[in-house]
């Protein structure tokens, strides 16, 4: 007896101690490996480190995790290109985020997953739900990929992404700082983000792509862009100060904008705006419809019943087939009129198209 024990006793310490690996060779996450160290490169206890010590890229929760601190992580990735997911269960931490202005119950260094070195890149996170975080649900480094996650009541950004990142399918919403932001050249698509403390959809760096996304009732920007961004076909609505905001150059295109509180658009310098319905915007005194700056060419939108003008145009900027009605302050201020534009209002200042 004392012989077998010998023998199986460290075979059995070395059974506990080996990853879980699925047929498909992806490694599990659970609470039960947690407390062990779920694989090569990871200590016993939270946050579930990946690092270049293991022994796949590929990684599957197959439990739920709840942390009571809003300064503990579930998982910190040190590696590059590690593919998690979430496989439909929840990251869940303590914060909870409620009301119009949004308050958070705490905030922490906490996140759901975040990457921890600088240096690594090209995580991907999937299918699963990430809430009540101290910090970010996710933050992700560059040419990151986060699909098909719903991040909410964290007590800073939803989704937190890098240079490059692409965030596609998503739901962000009750966070303390914005629902969703990506870095230079990233790319939000088919998202929503509603409700959240600052902005709602945010490209942080020049040439980020917002497409296809909704933003509602978030504390100031339901859809912030700088440089030579573009901003298509999506809702922005009932945000707390603009609808959509965009640096130079930036497109604007196919967008619906309404009740916001200040410009339903504002962009900067030589921007297109075309095709936009844009109505409804400017509780706020003297906010326009759309307000764009110098050198742009603005056509085809349809805007309406907007506080200030329709159109508040910059030095040498263009305007051509709008449909401009009922704006308060009048139809519009600048530009010049390259025709087949419409305008009649209730403005204190002539409703004809100057």
């Amino acid at each position: 007896m004392r012989a077998w024990m010998l023998v199986t006793c460290p075979l059995l310490a070395a059974a506990l101690a080996a990853p879980a690996r699925a047929s498909d060779g992806v490694l599990e996450i659970n609470t039960a490996c947690a407390a062990v160290g779920c694989f090569a490169g990871d200590a016993a206890g939270l946050p579930v480190t990946i690092t270049d010590a293991a022994p796949a890229k590929s990684f599957r929760l197959t439990s739920d995790f709840t942390v009571g601190s809003p300064n503990q992580t579930v998982i910190s990735v040190q590696t590059s290109f590690a593919h998690i997911d979430l496989a439909g269960f929840s990251l869940r931490g303590p914060v909870t985020c409620a009301g119009l202005p949004l308050v958070c119950t705490a905030t922490g260094i906490g996140d759901g997953v975040v990457v921890d070195l600088a240096s690594r890149e090209g995580v991907e996170v999937r299918n699963g739900v990430v809430a009540g975080f101290g910090d970010d649900g996710i933050a992700l480094g560059n040419r990151g990929v986060i699909v098909g996650v719903n991040a909410f009541q964290n007590g800073g950004e939803g989704i937190n992404a890098g240079t490059g990142a692409s965030v596609r399918e998503c739901a962000a919403s009750f966070n303390g700082v914005s629902g969703i932001a990506v870095g230079v050249n990233g790319s939000i698509d088919r998202s929503v983000a509603v409700q959240n403390g600052i902005s709602g959809l945010d490209g942080r760096g020049e040439g980020a792509v917002i497409t296809g996304s909704v933003a509602r009732l978030n504390g100031s920007v339901g859809i912030g862009t700088t440089t030579a961004s573009t901003v298509t076909g999506n809702s922005s609505v009932d945000n707390r100060l603009l609808g959509i905001s965009a640096g130079l150059g930036s497109t604007i295109r196919e967008n619906t904008v309404s009740t916001n509180l200040a410009d339903g658009i504002l962009c900067g310098d030589r921007c297109t705006v075309s095709d936009n319905t844009v109505t409804g915007n400017g509780d706020v005194p003297a906010a326009d419809g759309i307000e764009c700056g110098a050198g742009c060419a603005v056509r085809a939108n349809s805007v309406a019943l907007n506080r200030g003008f329709g159109l508040a145009l910059g030095a040498d900027s263009t305007y051509r087939e709008n449909t401009v009605t009922g704006n308060g302050t009048g139809a519009v201020s600048g530009g010049v009129n390259r025709g087949d534009n419409h305008c009649a209002g209730i403005g204190v200042v002539s409703a004809t198209c100057p």
